[in-house]
């Protein structure tokens, strides 16, 4: 199954390029299947749009209470130093991947306030976490609960979102929500994956070839099997790579990404959401520990504020948010396949 994930542009132009982001990204095939049901009813698409950068930015989120939708950091950065307005932000809850086309995404929610952890470091991407708080909030969609508990190497998780499905047709939005398997990394591939990680609030995935999230998917969940359903274990970071050649390391032999690992922000974010942490997350079903590897840390060992920041890496890191080329007409984006 090949990862790749996002954008449908007008054309295929290079996506204008962030400081700190992708250059030049280019898209990747995607070969996932669609969500079933109400699998990932909770993914966000989340649109940024300001009068300096009018092409928009695309990312994704999770909504984990009626009115809160949980997402990166870096998402909302426009550029090195100022932040998207709440007024500036759409969010969409829906199966199907809305046509930018129009000035106004349909069904659109309007977001009230940004919350930013206040250690996140948009160098290092330490603390790469936000909350968008919503004007009003989407009770016809069941939230997704934290996962509050350790992880281990080898572990189950799947991601979710939309993106294009042949890397030379722009137009070929896959229609709904994909869903891609993939498991927990051990601790030495995140670490030469990225030299500052840190495995009290970050985890990575298994390295597995054409397994990935990319360019685009930043802020998007990955989620647990819990019970009858999943969890939110993580929400996507960044990968490693040289950024001139971005869009060919997602998915790559033995390549991987890094995701903020959730409960350890638990009380951080339902203080800032006005919740309690009883409401937004559930205790884990056990699951095999696979290869029974790496490290494996637990949300009730950390600090509120998610147990401090990562040192900086030599390695260059490319982040997964997706700048749109200016007045493209159709922009989409999310997570993988």
């Amino acid at each position: 199954m090949k990862s790749a994930v996002l954008f449908g542009l007008a054309a295929l132009a290079a996506a204008a390029a962030r400081p700190g982001g992708p250059a030049d990204p280019v898209p990747r095939i995607v070969g996932g299947r669609l969500a079933d049901g109400d699998e990932f009813r909770s993914a966000a698409f989340i649109w940024m749009l300001n009068a300096a950068d009018p092409g928009g930015y695309v990312c994704t989120g999770s909504l984990i209470a009626p009115g809160a939708v949980l997402t990166s950091a870096y998402c909302l950065h426009r550029n090195g130093t100022a932040t998207y307005a709440a007024s500036e932000i759409t969010v969409k809850l829906n199966h199907t991947a809305p046509d930018l086309s129009e000035e106004k995404v349909a069904g659109g929610l309007a977001v009230s306030r940004t919350v930013i952890h206040p250690g996140f470091n948009a160098t290092t991407l330490a603390n790469d976490i936000a909350l968008l708080i919503l004007g009003k909030p989407a009770d016809d969609v069941a939230p997704i609960k934290i996962y509050d508990g350790s992880y281990t190497a080898g572990m189950p998780v799947r991601a979710a979102g939309f993106g294009i499905t042949k890397a030379t047709d722009p137009n070929s939005l896959a229609p709904q929500l994909l869903v891609v398997d993939m498991a927990v990394g051990p601790a030495s591939l995140c670490k030469k994956a990225s030299p500052g990680y840190n495995p009290k609030t970050q985890i990575c995935t298994d390295g597995t070839e054409s397994k990935a999230t990319c360019l685009g998917d930043n802020g998007g969940p990955l989620a647990t099997p819990n019970g009858s359903g999943y969890a939110l274990l993580a929400v996507t970071s960044h990968g490693p790579g040289d950024a001139g050649d971005a869009g060919s390391a997602c998915g790559a032999k033995g390549t991987t990404g890094i995701y903020t690992y959730v409960a350890p922000y638990l009380s951080w974010i339902a203080k800032n959401a006005n919740l309690k942490t009883s409401d937004i997350s559930e205790t884990p079903i056990p699951v095999p520990d696979g290869d029974g590897g790496s490290s494996s840390t637990s949300s009730t060992e950390s600090s509120d504020d998610g147990g401090g920041s990562s040192e900086s890496g030599a390695a260059t890191v490319v982040h997964t948010g997706l700048a749109t080329a200016a007045g493209a007409a159709v922009i989409a984006a999310a997570l993988l396949l």
